[in-house]
Parts: C-alpha cells; structure tokens; sequence
C-alpha cells in the first residue's frame, strides 16, 4: 500500500505507556516538606518564650494535632482533585475544611489568659502566615499541575486554605497572645482574601 512508509514514518517513536504514580510521592511531598518547613521556618524566627509550659497543656496539644491531622485531609483531598473527573462534594469539602481550620485556629482563644497586645500589633502574624505558607502552597500547586484538574478554582482554592491553614497552626509556637481578638483580626483573616485570590486565579495556574 502507498501508506505503509507514511504510516511506519508516524508510528515508528512510539513508546509503550507507563502508567502515570506521581500522584501519591507528590502527596508525601507535600505533607512531608511542608510540616518540615513550617517547623523549621518557626525555630528560625523564633519559638514563643512559655511554648515549653504550652506543650505541657493537653488541649493545646490536641488542638495542634487536630490542625496537622486537618492540613493532612486538605492534602489528600488536594490529590483527589488533580485527578479528571467529576466530584460532586468538592464544593462541600472545600467548606469544610474551612470552617475546620477557622474553628480549630479559633480554639486556641477559649482557653488562654495571655495578655493581647494592642489591635494594630499584630500584623507580624499575618505576614509570618502567609510567608509560612508559600511553600506548602507552592508543593501543592505543583502536585495539581502534575495532574489535571477539571475544577481548577475549587482545587487551588482547596490548596490555599489548607496551606495557611498549617501555617496558622505553625504561628501559635510563634505567637503567645491568644486573645480571640487577636486570633481573629490576624490569624484568621488572611483565610477568606488567599481562598477569594486562589478561586479567581484558578483557571490560571492550572492551565493544562
């Protein structure tokens, strides 16, 4: 046949398909560098002056667990939704996870008598949150380009929420005024602006 060059010219840099595993290392990525460096980031800057008595406390440490347990749900949902497809409860997860880290992050106000410093005091906490946060946020945009996303704002917006959510937790071995005031105007109100930024870029960053 007069095709056979043209088609043995098309075929012949073919290559048998592997099958594609980087989902899962890049889930241990993310967990494991991204606790990594929000614990170093915080030594660097500096541990809190009574985090030793603090460790001592069970409902303090419960809630840093339930905050580390929390950022390793919003990872693997992270994961699940750099695969193509439908998922109907995504929107739901993604409140979920919200309103777990508001809720945990806020905790930590209902059981303190540490003196708040003055309102305006505290925006070192906000700009060590989202410094904290750069790189797990940045693993985790580079787990979901490494897949392929049909529902982009809701799944970078899933991986900026559980980012600042771990460097919200990671601030409290940094930062011993737990006033619920103090919380709320800088721990938690990066929370709704990086979701908002993450949903509107979405479609963005993760162009494939």
């Amino acid at each position: 046949m007069n095709d056979d060059p043209r088609i043995e010219m098309l075929v012949q840099d073919l290559r048998k398909v592997k099958p594609y595993h980087g989902r899962w290392p890049w889930l241990g990525t993310v967990l494991v560098f991204g606790i990594i460096f929000c614990a170093l980031f915080s030594r660097l800057v500096g541990w809190r002056h009574d985090l030793a008595s603090a460790l001592r406390d069970s409902v303090f440490m419960l809630e840093l667990l339930l905050l580390s347990g929390l950022f390793g749900f919003g990872t693997v949902l992270v994961r699940r939704s750099s695969v193509p497809g439908p998922w109907p409860t995504q929107r739901r997860d993604l409140l979920i996870v919200t309103l777990g880290f508001v809720l945990l992050g806020g905790l930590f106000g209902s059981h303190s008598a540490a003196p708040a410093h003055t309102p305006l005091a505290g925006w070192p906490c906000l700009v060590l949150i989202l410094a904290n946060s750069a790189l797990p946020m940045l693993l985790s945009v580079l787990m979901l380009r490494a897949g392929a996303s049909t529902q982009a704002r809701l799944s970078l917006g899933l991986a900026a929420v559980t980012s600042l959510g771990l460097a919200i937790g990671f601030q409290h071995v940094i930062c011993y005024d737990s006033s619920a005031s103090h919380l709320l105007m800088w721990h938690l109100a990066a929370l709704p602006f990086v979701l908002g930024l993450a949903c509107l870029s979405g479609h963005r960053v993760l162009r494939w």
